[in-house]
């Protein structure tokens, strides 16, 4: 026992009032009855502890020193600085570890190597709650290190939703390679390709810099080449590619000379001219609408299909069509009368319906799956017995080989109306992916409808553009210009 002298009411033995933690931590600082030395970090830093408690709560400490070939002088660890292994000490003799910004990148190292498994699950949590701010940058480069691949696609997701401020952190510019690529081959980067070509050539420049290269055009592309494949560089901006770019010694003569060519309408591209796409939040399933119609008159009744091809540019879900309603109403003895009240005249303009649109949208209160009803949306189908045969129609969508993906009697009197058109939803929401080919086509609709004109076989709506072509499928009035079908419900 060891014994002092009673001062001021002082304990005689140093256990008296102290945890087992503090007793343990007590004997480490103290190097009481140590059986192992390290030599830590660069310096070689001297550092002793007990092997039993070390083997306790590491699997490869106890192999360190209980296995075939047990370590018995002292032990170098030149990889892990002096910090860092005292922290390591201390969460093995008091269960307790201490994680910062400025370490965790370490400890990350220290967890993985001695199989410290709390240690890393708190590394994580630090991580993950710096994967959605300015740090972001960093907890991708982190995450790629220690491939913890679910962190690294929650901060790539949140530099893809916040990419012009991520760029211009200090730390963008020093990312390896592996999370450079990851950023520019991302489809949904929400700046401008300019901005993004700004960011790479400060990042060739800043590699040169870290590993002493001359800016030539051999150390760049040295670093770069593999890279410039998903630089946008005919989208970039005219003045900044001629004032800029093409001054970098970055891109070789026929490259420059290539986009200057696609800028004057010549399209044998070196380079990649497919826009990004950012990525828009949709919280809560929201239900958005695309119209391809600027204006609509009356056509005559007709049952024969109507029908178009389109392709998209991202994936989407699609939750309903919408087609021109009827210019009569069903009256009470279920047949269609003359409405005059609501033909106000026969060109309706619907130049605002964007706009319009983005008002009439609404929330979602579930979401929908394979086992789950669909929530309550815009408007919801039916199979109401009662409604008259006269209302219903039918709706198909196939695939580029013609297999039938949807199929559904629909009702238009189950619809919304909006500036004479009806939108309807399906029993459930169709996963249309993206650049491949479908076709929409609806028939059997037995009343007079308005009619769609000036059409646009091209319409984008915040990140979703939809191309629209003619199908020989439809036999009736709906081309490209014109025609039946005004648009579609979607969710992103």
């Amino acid at each position: 026992m060891d014994l002092v002298n009673m001062k001021n009411n002082e304990p005689v033995d140093w256990r008296d009032d102290k945890t087992l933690q503090d007793c343990m931590m007590y004997m480490l600082e103290k190097e009481m009855m140590c059986d192992v030395t390290f030599r830590v970090g660069d310096g070689r830093k001297t550092m002793k502890a007990h092997k039993n408690i070390l083997a306790s709560r590491s699997e490869v400490f106890h192999r360190m020193f209980d296995g075939s070939l047990p370590e018995k002088r002292e032990i170098c660890i030149p990889d892990i600085d002096e910090d860092s292994f005292t922290n390591l000490l201390r969460y093995a003799y008091t269960d307790v570890v201490q994680i910062s910004n400025k370490i965790v990148t370490s400890m990350l190292y220290v967890a993985d190597k001695y199989m410290l498994t709390t240690v890393k699950t708190k590394c994580i949590e630090l991580l993950r709650s710096t994967a959605t701010t300015s740090d972001a940058v960093v907890t991708l480069s982190t995450a790629n290190e220690f491939h913890l691949d679910d962190l690294q696609k929650e901060s790539l997701q949140y530099i893809e939703d916040n990419t012009g401020t991520c760029l211009l952190s200090s730390y963008a510019i020093e990312l390896n390679n592996d999370c450079v690529q990851l950023i520019l081959m991302s489809e949904h980067l929400s700046c401008s390709e300019t901005e993004v070509c700004i960011f790479f050539l400060k990042w060739i420049e800043t590699q040169c810099t870290m590993h002493g290269k001359e800016m030539n055009t051999e150390n760049m592309r040295g670093i770069a080449e593999e890279l410039m494949r998903f630089i946008r560089f005919p989208l970039v901006e005219k003045a900044y590619f001629s004032n800029e770019v093409s001054h970098s010694k970055l891109l070789t003569k026929d490259e420059i000379i290539n986009v200057y060519r696609y800028h004057h309408g010549e399209k044998r591209l070196l380079f990649s001219d497919k826009p990004r796409y950012p990525r828009i939040p949709n919280k809560n399933g929201q239900t958005l609408c695309i119209y391809r119609h600027a204006t609509c008159n009356y056509t005559v009744q007709s049952c024969l299909p109507h029908a178009l091809k389109f392709h998209l540019n991202r994936s989407i879900w699609l939750k309903g069509c919408i087609i021109f309603g009827p210019a009569e109403t069903l009256n009470s003895y279920g047949r269609y009368q003359a409405d005059n009240e609501s033909i106000v005249s026969r060109n309706e303009t619907v130049g605002d319906y964007y706009s319009e649109v983005e008002a009439m949208s609404i929330v979602e209160s579930t979401d929908v799956s394979d086992n789950e009803e669909e929530g309550r949306s815009i408007v919801e189908s039916t199979d109401d017995s009662d409604n008259e045969e006269d209302s219903k129609f039918t709706f198909e969508l196939t695939d580029d080989s013609d297999n039938v993906v949807c199929w559904e009697i629909l009702n238009i009197t189950s619809g919304t109306s909006f500036n004479n058109t009806v939108a309807i939803t399906f029993k459930k929401p169709i996963l249309l992916k993206a650049e491949k080919q479908y076709t929409i086509s609806v028939r059997d609709i037995k009343p007079q409808t308005y009619l769609g004109i000036d059409c646009k076989s091209v319409c984008i709506q915040d990140s979703v553009t939809i191309t629209f072509q003619n199908s020989p499928k439809s036999t009736a009035s709906t081309n490209v210009t014109q025609g039946q079908i005004a648009g579609i419900m979607y969710s992103i």
